[in-house]
């Protein structure tokens, strides 16, 4: 997430775009390995697959547009701000409403486990400072801040704040009301684990010839210092970490797993990493989803997504239809999904 309104307004505008339908390689009813088969019809929704559905608030259909909203889910939970009528929505109850400081993905967060929220706005009596609210209550205030992140016990929150020597704003982490990391030059992006215990951070970084870089950090220790990282995730537990990064002279690009590079391609988007360390994402370039190292095949050219429980078990894949297991399966409206456990919760966004 970069601190700019206007790249946060892109990515939910890009975001909104990725729920275009795409084909799948393999047709419904076919076997990649054994070639057509009797089924063809669409399965039902079977039993640990929860249905939950959003509402914006907002009808466009007679304009054929898509609302601009920017949705956070967790177990069950779901956190929305809609842009056109500037609500924020915790569980269908309305929380907060207006600008929000700007608001967009790094000026909310919704706790792993889905219980707790946070979210910023401006403070009404000091022009420049913006209040951190946590469940509804002010827990800080402070020039320049931005992107928060709340534990799953209600009790740990983060955020961005201070401006460097070199003018970067958000060059320090804080966990409550304490300063836990400084980078002079900003810290680009962080995760946190699920009891704050452990923070992953991309930090902005040049060489001697002044060009972007690549600098991630462990709680504090860096773990990697070389070409530009692309996406990074944490799991909830804080025991492993992934990232992709992008060779700026060659365009290779390279997914890492707890420091070990474990794919490589020129079109790599890592979407999810679990407690167990298992891992899923979309290699455009060579048109497959990867679950670890198994490989599904798909046709799409636009956005494919993955969804797997701990133990990459249970695998759903959207592209076109929705594939769960392999087999697909009636998720009309469907915008986003996640497992907790073996339960399967997905998320329809309405009016």
């Amino acid at each position: 997430m970069r601190n700019t309104s206007m790249l946060a307004r892109s990515m939910l505008l890009a975001f909104a775009a990725s729920l275009a339908a795409c084909a799948p390689t393999t047709p419904a009813g076919q076997n990649e390995a054994t070639g057509p088969t009797e089924a063809t019809q669409e399965a039902t929704a079977p039993e640990g697959v929860e249905r939950i559905t959003v509402s914006t608030g907002v009808d466009l259909s007679d304009s054929g547009q898509v609302p601009q909203y920017s949705l956070q889910v967790g177990q069950g939970h779901w956190l929305l701000y809609v842009f056109e009528t500037e609500r924020l929505i915790y569980d269908g109850t309305e929380i907060a409403s207006g600008n929000l400081a700007g608001l967009m993905d790094f000026g909310m967060a919704l706790s792993r486990n889905g219980l707790h929220y946070a979210y910023t706005a401006p403070n009404p009596d000091n022009p420049g400072f913006t209040d951190l609210l946590a469940d509804g209550s002010i827990v800080d205030t402070a020039q320049y801040l931005s992107q928060p992140a709340v534990t799953d016990d209600g009790q740990g929150y983060f955020f961005l704040a201070c401006v460097g020597e070199s003018s970067f704003i958000g060059t320090c982490l804080f966990k409550n009301h304490t300063d836990i990391f400084l980078h002079g030059d900003g810290i680009v992006d962080y995760q946190v684990s699920a009891d704050g215990s452990t923070f992953l951070a991309d930090l902005r970084s040049f060489d001697a010839n002044e060009s972007m870089g690549g600098l991630l950090v462990l709680d504090g220790l860096k773990v990697h210092n070389g070409a530009s990282v692309m996406s990074m995730l944490l799991s909830g537990n804080g025991q492993h970490y992934a990232f992709a990064t992008v060779d700026a002279t060659t365009g290779a690009q390279s997914l890492h797993v707890d420091g070990a590079v474990v794919r490589t391609s020129t079109a790599l988007h890592l979407q999810q990493l679990t407690d167990s360390g298992s891992y899923c994402g979309w290699d455009a370039a060579k048109r497959v989803v990867f679950i670890n190292q198994q490989e599904i095949p798909v046709t799409s050219e636009s956005q494919v997504q993955c969804y797997i429980n701990a133990d990459a078990t249970q695998v759903l894949v959207r592209d076109g239809g929705w594939f769960l297991n392999g087999q697909p399966i009636a998720l009309e409206n469907a915008a986003t999904a996640e497992f907790a456990g073996d339960h399967l919760y997905v998320y329809s966004v309405v009016k």
